[in-house]
């Protein structure tokens, strides 16, 4: 209790202590349920969150079950083609009417009494209805819906709050690489793919920071990186131990990016280098060199506060405890491209980033290390790493080296003021 009031009396922004020359971050915003409760409440359930994609609601009828912070939802599409975000509770006895990852259905009936909603949302059915007194009405009974619901190449986002700028205001600073992503596909919109599901022991922030840290890879992967090098898989061979002569961009919101350049790019299909070389061909096709090359470079990209999307696959956080996180990583189908292609794409992104994969377990076993650590209670975790060489942009757009930590920056400084704009009031 002692540490919660001081957390309350310094103010949330104040974890995040900024000066010319340092960055650090409080250790007690990894391992405070005070603050975790505030980040669900303040961050995930009032601020845009990424809930899923158009084509795992392609046809009419279709939907998927989801989370924003803690509320359950249902993704729906109606038989007009209409997107719906809405609570997955049911309004007679809170019970959760939808109970399967994904379906098709026109209706939802609730398991525990029957009550019926159709997927758009309203309630069409009571059994036994004459029962409930006189005059009782139905009327304000329907699902209820989420507040804000948008969609952008493809990618649909939801907010329990009205009170938010427009979803292209929030993607505004980051959308010319959400584009660059999105035109890995050819000639139409890609498809995402179910997800491997999985969890870690450690704080959701973790993840976050992690998908765009250049300064690990070649440290924590080491011994993966050597054994692709040592069977000619991709670059790994001649790869410095700390990579240089790439990037990292931090954005205002808290969103970042991670660039490896063309020569380390993935879901190329480099397995398959006649089909690599006429994917790549196509692509110079429609969009030119430049360009093309840009889209086949090595970019993660995170969206605040929840999901990245990676060269081959989308990975969404979802956090459900202080020190327990959910991860789902949805492989993508690229359009106009021969199956044997996206297979390959398949395989390579699965034997790299599955939990059975070369690379990402090293990575879950740190995000676990790490919260053991923070149990010592340190004070301070430092962020300092290439802070004297950014280069800031009018716009706030921040760059550095790839492995500088400017995408962390990025996202403890919108998570301060975030935090600090809900103890003053709004």
């Amino acid at each position: 209790m002692a540490t919660q009031q001081a957390t309350t009396q310094r103010g949330y922004a104040e974890l995040v202590e900024i000066t010319d020359k340092t960055f650090r971050v409080s250790s007690r915003v990894y391992r405070e349920q005070e603050v975790f409760e505030r980040e669900i409440a303040e961050i995930f359930e009032k601020t845009w969150v990424y809930v899923g994609h158009d084509s795992e609601i392609a046809q009419p009828g279709d939907y998927k079950t989801a989370q924003i912070g803690r509320y359950p939802i249902i993704l729906t599409r109606d038989k007009d083609g209409a997107v719906y975000a809405l609570l997955n509770v049911c309004r007679h006895r809170a019970n959760a009417i939808c109970r399967e990852n994904y379906g098709n259905s026109q209706n939802f009936r609730c398991p525990y009494h029957a009550w019926t909603y159709r997927n758009s949302g309203e309630l069409i059915g009571v059994p036994d209805g004459g029962r409930y007194p006189e005059g009782f009405s139905t009327r304000g009974l329907s699902l209820i819906r989420v507040a804000k619901v948008d969609s952008y190449r493809g990618l649909i986002f939801a907010s329990l709050s009205a009170d938010v700028p427009e979803l292209d205001e929030h993607l505004s600073p980051v959308k010319e690489h959400v584009d660059l992503w999105a035109d890995r596909s050819i000639g139409g919109e890609h498809k995402v793919l179910h997800p491997h599901r999985y969890a870690y022991l450690g704080n959701w922030k973790f993840q976050c920071e992690n998908g765009v840290d250049g300064y690990h890879p070649g440290i924590v992967h080491e011994s993966a990186f050597s054994t692709f090098g040592e069977f000619g898989i991709g670059n790994f061979a001649a790869r410095d131990l700390v990579k240089r002569g790439s990037i990292s961009r931090g954005f205002p919101g808290g969103h970042s990016t991670l660039e490896g350049g063309a020569r380390d790019g993935r879901g190329v299909g480099r397995g398959l280098p006649h089909r690599a070389e006429e994917y790549q061909a196509r692509l110079r096709e429609v969009y030119g060199d430049d360009r093309a090359q840009e889209i086949v470079s090595n970019r993660h990209t995170f969206i605040f506060p929840n999901v990245f999307l990676f060269d081959e696959l989308v990975r969404i956080i979802q956090p459900i405890a202080l020190e327990y996180t959910e991860v789902y990583s949805h492989p993508f189908w690229l359009h106009g491209v021969p199956d044997d292609f996206n297979t390959r794409r398949l395989y390579e992104g699965t034997r790299q980033l599955s939990t059975t994969g070369m690379v990402n377990p090293s990575d879950l076993e740190m995000f676990a290390a790490n919260q053991t650590g923070l149990h010592a209670r340190m004070e301070w975790l430092v962020l300092d790493r290439g802070m004297q060489r950014e280069e800031v942009a009018p716009n706030g757009e921040r760059m550095g080296n790839y492995s500088d930590e400017v995408p962390q920056r990025s996202l403890y400084r919108h998570w301060a003021q975030v935090m600090a704009r809900t103890e003053a009031g709004r």
